[in-house]
């Protein structure tokens, strides 16, 4: 593709509001980076909207670290900007951004409208934007019990009010949660659907009660204390699960 839609005021929606708080301009720079090496890549016999380049050419392009685009990348799928599967980075919500007038192909100007309308029965099941786009969260089902917003279970599968619920009454002694904000959810779903061994409430069961355990994360070493935000944000949901913070033997 040579061109698609980029809207003027990109720089006020919600999550790259997000994007520019965490990492300024280098963030949003990065992003339509990303966005551009998608999209230049779509043809009629590359409809994957797949991320070619690894972090590490990304990196040497754009001038940062490897690491830097790492944690950045990390970022942009726990805000449902881009998506990930089996470690490949798709970013499937730029097909309603592509536009019929941007190419003279006729199969591809067919392409996109099917894209965009959702007809694409002739793309196999993993590349039907319908199944993979995550659409933005409605905050339409509010629990007056705990003073929580969470979002319809028509749009998502992810038991986010048991899942907190078991935070509570497994890690009483940290923050509890009062507002379930569309970012906290955003995590929350993201670290639910990357992983089947993390789609179950047994497994939170046993995450949160290995985290108990932790010293560190509680707030016996030091002042700090995790809180469930803190503990499912993608690089600090390894490092538990990799047992970083785990009470060091003595002897």
């Amino acid at each position: 593709m040579e061109w698609f839609k980029h809207d003027s005021n990109a720089n006020l929606d919600e999550k790259l509001q997000e994007v520019l708080l965490d990492y300024g301009l280098e963030g949003y720079g990065l992003y339509w980076y990303c966005i551009e090496l998608i999209v230049g890549k779509v043809s009629i016999d590359n409809i994957t909207f797949e991320l070619k380049h690894d972090a590490r050419i990304i990196a040497r392009n754009t001038g940062s670290s490897t690491q830097k685009v790492q944690e950045m990348m990390t970022r942009f799928v726990d805000l449902g900007l881009f998506e990930s599967h089996n470690g490949n980075i798709t970013c499937f919500k730029v097909a309603k951004r592509l536009m019929t007038s941007a190419t003279s192909n006729p199969q591809m100007r067919n392409l996109i409208q099917n894209v965009k309308h959702n007809q694409q029965d002739n793309l196999p099941s993993r590349h039907r934007h319908d199944e993979v786009m995550p659409d933005k969260i409605r905050l339409d089902k509010i629990d007056k019990k705990e003073n929580l917003i969470v979002p319809s279970k028509a749009e998502d599968n992810c038991p986010h009010q048991k899942i907190i619920e078991l935070y509570h009454q497994k890690l009483p002694m940290m923050t509890t949660v009062v507002e379930w904000t569309p970012k906290r959810a955003s995590y929350l779903k993201t670290r639910w659907k990357e992983n089947p061994r993390n789609q179950s409430l047994d497994f939170w069961a046993r995450f949160f009660d290995y985290v108990a355990k932790s010293d560190f994360l509680t707030g016996k070493k030091s002042d700090f204390i995790a809180d469930l935000e803190w503990l499912i944000k993608s690089s600090n949901f390894v490092k538990i699960l990799e047992g970083k913070y785990e009470n060091k033997q003595q002897g």
